[in-house]
């Protein structure tokens, strides 16, 4: 299955997928994340072991593999067709392997085309702050009293290649805070994704 979380910047994308991903993990799922987990196990979901599962045919089972900004993996418009076209290869082998994949990116057109028409699931976040009774929608994240955080994601499921919301979450922020490293950023170097891959092909890694 593929879940992508959309969002903008300090609505909560990170922190419903680590959410979601303790669900499954409490339901005997193993975790493989590009960020650091707390509490729970988890192996380091490295450019060079998702590649080498896909072009070494090595199968990822049970699992939740867990990538914050995907968009930096699948992106729409600045890697190759051969980069995209692997990972795109990876999320539709999980339909037969008991994985969760799950992304987050700012925006859902950021991420390869393959891998948004191969969507499962959708959720949309939004971050609030509740503040004498009231909801106040937050810009960036940015709230006076972060105990009184809301994450709301409202989920939209695909029926006949179009999305339709089915259900709204709203999860009380401070509970997830210190399940993740909140403070990590996530980038990548096209050039280094291709280095990866030469040496993947080349059965060099180490």
């Amino acid at each position: 299955m593929i879940i992508i979380i959309t969002g903008s910047k300090g609505d909560g994308k990170t922190l419903l997928g680590t959410y979601l991903t303790h669900i499954l993990h409490d339901k005997g799922l193993k975790v493989l994340s590009n960020y650091k987990f707390n509490k729970i196990s988890y192996t380091k979901a490295t450019i060079e072991r998702l590649f080498m599962h896909i072009l070494k045919d090595k199968k990822i089972l049970n699992t939740v593999v867990i990538l914050d900004e995907i968009q930096t993996l699948v992106d729409s418009r600045r890697f190759s067709s051969d980069i995209n076209l692997l990972i795109s290869y990876f999320a539709l082998q999980t339909r037969k392997t008991n994985v969760y994949l799950i992304g987050t990116t700012q925006h859902f057109d950021m991420i390869e085309k393959r891998m948004r028409d191969n969507c499962d699931i959708m959720i949309e976040c939004e971050s609030f702050e509740i503040v004498n009774g009231k909801w106040i929608k937050l810009i960036e994240g940015q709230a006076k009293n972060q105990d009184n955080v809301i994450i709301r994601g409202t989920i939209y499921k695909k029926f006949n290649k179009v999305f339709s919301k089915v259900n709204t979450i709203n999860i009380k922020a401070k509970y997830v805070y210190d399940l993740y490293d909140t403070t990590q950023v996530i980038k990548m170097d096209p050039m280094k994704i291709k280095s990866i891959m030469k040496k993947i092909k080349n059965e060099d890694l180490t």
